[in-house]
């Protein structure tokens, strides 16, 4: 069995869980037993409609050191052969403990020290392949680098494979439209922000808003109050298939994390915003390499974000998509990276 220890709540976006339930989805495909692990039952609303088997630990979000004993015990139980941690807030006697006990498979955004795991993940483009290799060359860390494994669900590969959410059938995508997402919560309030100074600028009225309002965002209302009467903007909440809306976006808005790279599988070009540490060095790597717009960090000023954005929609609305950077964003990715991470999972 392989299983997968990932949090997510109104701390914790959405990403973490859904880039695991990618890999779990190839892994169980292969034929592997599957189970998920969580601190609480947030994870319960995207596990449950995909049939996945959890376990819940009931353990502090900031401390996961307190659980060691448990998760050892749940290793013996289940068999675990394997584990993938997906954590920022792990710790690294957490992952040395359990990897005497089972392989364990550690994604690491940030990529500043060397952890004692069996396989390390690093998708992320914020730091050059060099530097990790130098920083695991005399181990036995088996490393996944760069963009080849890259967790793309498979809804953002053809959109020939992807259709309209039933709560969205009636939408008329004649013309393609901007997509603005944060994740699943929003605590720096950037989509009522950018709503605002949207709806205060005629010219930008005139393009197509797709608004994903993540489950756990507390402005959903007031958003829906504001843009009730202005047909620029469709708001989507719990949708199932957000490549359906990826596809028909020419342009993007989106936080830092798989969501960008989810938006460059389906050659959209795009601003990026950052609500973390690795969504900052992501966004700045990306943005030097000319393969996206790097609006700022929200935890820094909101306002200042916001503004940038709409300085970019101005732009792009008079001039167009620079095509560069599209050609570029064209040339990213196969999307195929949650297929080798689940082999490599499997084979560990």
């Amino acid at each position: 069995m392989i299983a997968f220890r990932v949090d997510i709540n109104k701390d914790i976006a959405s990403g973490h869980i859904m880039r695991c339930m990618t890999i779990a989805e190839k892994v169980r495909a292969a034929g592997e037993e599957v189970l998920f692990i969580s601190g609480d039952e947030y994870c319960s609303s995207f596990l449950t409609p995909k049939s996945f088997k959890y376990v819940i630990t009931n353990s502090p979000a900031d401390n996961w050191d307190s659980e060691i004993d448990l998760m050892k015990s749940i290793i013996k139980e289940y068999s675990i052969k394997c584990l993938f941690v997906d954590s920022y807030i792990v710790s690294d006697t957490y992952l040395k403990e359990l990897n005497t006990v089972c392989k364990i498979a550690f994604i690491d955004d940030f990529l500043t020290k060397q952890l004692d795991v069996s396989l390390l993940l690093a998708p992320t483009q914020s730091r050059s392949l060099d530097f990790v290799n130098d920083l695991y060359k005399d181990t036995n860390t088996k490393l996944l680098l760069g963009k080849d494994y890259l967790i793309i669900r498979d809804e953002f590969l053809d959109s020939k494979d992807c259709g309209p959410d039933a709560k969205a059938s009636n939408i008329n995508f004649s013309d393609k439209g901007i997509l603005i997402t944060t994740g699943g919560s929003d605590k720096y309030h950037f989509t009522l922000g950018i709503i605002k100074e949207i709806l205060a600028n005629s010219a930008l009225l005139k393009n197509k808003y797709f608004v994903i309002i993540g489950s756990l965002n507390d402005d959903y209302d007031e958003i829906k109050a504001l843009v009730k009467d202005c047909d620029s903007f469709v708001l989507l909440k719990n949708i199932s298939n957000m490549g359906y809306y990826m596809h028909n976006s020419f342009y993007a808005i989106s936080a830092g994390g798989n969501t960008v790279y989810e938006l460059l599988c389906c050659k959209v070009a795009l601003s990026t915003i950052a609500l973390s540490d690795d969504q900052v060095a992501l966004g700045k790597r990306l943005a030097s390499m000319n393969i996206l717009n790097y609006e700022g960090d929200c935890r820094q000023d909101t306002k200042e974000v916001i503004a940038k954005c709409i300085n970019t929609l101005e732009d792009i609305s008079q001039n167009g998509i620079n095509s560069k950077m599209q050609s570029a964003v064209e040339a990213y990715t196969d999307g195929l990276g949650a297929t080798r991470i689940a082999k490599a999972l499997i084979e560990l």
